[in-house]
């Protein structure tokens, strides 16, 4: 078998024994940027390459979601009218 179909048949084997509800939950947090792979992957108990094969399968860009929540906060937390103007 093909090493790339030999990863694949390990990560079905794998989703296949975590419930939909945690991949849900772990997709929400990723869409919404508000944790990495590796802090979801701790949460769901599995690994963060399992994590991020279920992103990159439901067109979740975990990465970018995470860069726009920081830089939101940033903003949000941080920015001040003054250095707004600079």
């Amino acid at each position: 078998m093909p090493e790339r179909t030999q990863r694949q048949a390990a990560m079905n084997a794998m989703q296949s024994t975590t419930d939909e509800a945690t991949i849900k939950a772990a997709l929400a947090m990723l869409r919404l940027g508000i944790a990495t792979q590796s802090e979801v992957a701790e949460l769901a108990g599995t690994s963060r390459q399992l994590v991020r094969h279920w992103a990159t399968r439901a067109g979740v860009d975990a990465p970018g979601a995470r860069a726009e929540y920081l830089k939101r906060e940033w903003e949000k937390r941080y920015e001040t009218p003054r250095n707004r103007a600079l």
